[in-house]
């Protein structure tokens, strides 16, 4: 709370200068919800939207350094010297809390250009600024200097409250540094005397003179006091004390020591996100709700909140603040450290479950594959006992097929030789009682009925085979060379060389059974089946496998 009471250091001289700058600020730190909304965001929203501004912190910076280049340029063209007093003025309010040494050599300047000028007034103030940088700078015997050269002379009633601010900031600061008790417990009644003297300066309905007492009540652990007085600038018309990252930092402490966390982290935040948004360097509430976040186990965003408070720090060469932040951060480092190391284990271990399961899974699909395969070797055995039980059904089937066709023919040819047996029967038992000799010889000797009965043989063998096997002549025909085609003289008639192979394909391969069922001789035969196979087309010796191959089905 120290830092921004030696923030709110308002002094008449001081209200037209800051008016631009004042305006440059409320532009940047205005956020998109109304102001109503503030006190009423969650403080997960309040985190992601600091993340955010975090994020995104170059871009306020930048705006601030165009300002100050903006204004660092009117002053070197300038040639008003009261002009140039005031633009010095405005440098040094974007300066402070910016940059300590361009701070201080701002202060410096408009410190000796006041002096030339002989403005009283403007020297006063430029040397409260330098007093109020020394001791931001840890230069507390400078600063003092400055301050008790002041009270020594007359002081000038409208930079009363800046004296006394200055004052109050420089024995803080040694109060918080000091390594001596009994120092530490003068620098103390030091810095409560000032507070009490600015409190007679401010009227008690004023902002400042609630930040002020709040921060007396809250040090003597009175925070129902302190809420009870800064609660009158909170849900009123005027919205600018929760845009204030001052007034919303010892709204924070107070709730803070209240025991209420919760809204605590919501102030600070509110603080943390406004300093941001001004591009401010300097501050405490980052810090602070860096710490909380730290105490909660939030060790990442902790770690990133106070790398950006160093940075700052670090930026604006504060180093009473780099100290301060020193102090806290190399203990939240190595909590990172340790959090970074722990994550790094648990990828490890992560990784080494990874490579295990793959291995695993490399293992399961070797099986797997190796299972398709055997599925595949049994598929192939079962197609191939498929195959082989297909050709036997196959077989079967077309054995089945001829016997059933011969079999009807042979009941056929059976039937009509005993009918015509019968019929030579009866003539001859005619012609016995007759009585006449002759003629029974003469019939007995006769072998026109033999020749009609063979031709009629070779028609029924003839139309049964090629019944069973309509294509043969065809077939038959694409084994011979193509000079070597037979053609039929009749359709349906088949000739001797044909018949010799009809009866092959039915099985019937030796010639002396051939023979017999065609009433050729065993030599007809042998020279037919020599003749026919010296056509062949391709391998001779292979003709009559070919040839018994006919008419079979297809697998």
């Amino acid at each position: 709370m120290n830092y921004y009471i030696r923030r709110k250091q308002v002094i008449i001289t001081r209200l037209l200068t800051m008016c631009a700058a004042m305006l440059l600020t409320i532009t940047l730190s205005t956020p998109a919800l109304g102001a109503n909304s503030r006190g009423q965001q969650s403080v997960d929203e309040l985190l992601h939207e600091l993340d955010d501004v975090v994020a995104h912190k170059s871009q306020y910076v930048n705006a601030r350094l165009r300002a100050i280049k903006k204004l660092d340029g009117q002053i070197k063209a300038s040639r008003d010297t009261h002009e140039k007093l005031d633009l010095y003025n405005q440098l040094y309010t974007q300066l402070n809390s910016f940059n300590a040494d361009s701070a201080m050599l701002t202060a410096q300047r408009w410190l000796a250009l006041a002096r030339r000028a002989g403005d009283r007034n403007s020297q006063r103030c430029a040397e409260l600024s330098l007093a109020e940088t020394y001791s931001k700078s840890g230069m507390f015997k400078e600063a003092t200097d400055i301050t008790h050269h002041i009270q020594q002379e007359q002081p000038m009633p409208q930079l009363n409250t800046f004296l006394y601010h200055v004052l109050r900031s420089t024995y803080d600061y040694m109060m918080e540094f000091s390594i001596n008790p009994t120092q530490t417990a003068r620098y103390k009644q030091q810095a409560d005397h000032f507070r009490d003297t600015i409190l007679t300066l401010y009227q008690p309905s004023s902002r400042t003179y609630a930040i002020v007492k709040a921060g007396e009540y809250n040090e003597h652990k009175q925070p129902q006091r302190a809420l009870q007085l800064l609660k009158r600038f909170l849900g009123g018309r005027d919205t600018t004390a929760v845009y204030d990252p001052i007034f919303t930092y010892t709204v924070a402490e107070t709730y803070m020591l209240k025991g209420d966390t919760e809204n605590a982290k919501r102030y600070l935040l509110y603080s943390a996100i406004d300093d941001l948004k001004k591009g401010t360097r300097e501050y405490l509430s980052l810090i602070k709700i860096s710490l909380l976040l730290y105490n909660e186990g939030d060790i990442g965003r902790a770690y990133t909140y106070f790398q950006t408070c160093l940075d700052d720090a670090q930026a604006s060469n504060s180093r009473l603040r780099i100290i301060e932040i020193l102090r806290i951060f190399p203990e939240v480092n190595k909590a990172y450290q340790q959090k970074i190391s722990n994550q790094r284990l648990r990828e490890h271990l992560f990784l080494g479950f990874i490579s295990l399961l793959s291995v695993a899974l490399l293992t399961g699909l070797v099986v797997i594959y190796r299972s398709i395969k055997r599925q595949k070797e049994l598929n192939l055995q079962l197609r191939q006992s498929n195959d082989e039980l297909m050709r036997a059904y196959h077989a079967v089937t077309e054995n089945s097929r001829v016997k059933e066709v011969y079999i009807g023919r042979y009941m056929t040819q059976c039937s009509a030789y005993i009918d015509k047996l019968a019929q030579y029967r009866s003539s001859l038992i005619k012609i016995i009682n007759t009585g006449v000799v002759k003629d029974l010889v003469a019939k007995i000797r006769s072998t026109i009925d033999l020749d009609d009965e063979l031709k009629e043989f070779y028609t029924n063998f003839d139309e049964t085979f090629l019944h069973l096997f309509p294509t043969f002549v065809a077939d038959f025909n694409s084994l011979l060379q193509p000079q070597c085609h037979i053609v039929l003289k009749k359709e349906g008639q088949l000739n001797t060389e044909l018949r010799i192979f009809a009866l092959i394909r039915l099985g019937i391969t030796d010639s002396v059974r051939i023979a017999q069922s065609l009433r050729y001789s065993v030599t007809t035969i042998y020279n037919y089946r020599t003749r026919t196979r010296n056509k062949a087309l391709g391998d001779r010796n292979e003709f009559e496998a070919r040839v018994m191959e006919i008419g079979k089905i297809k697998e």
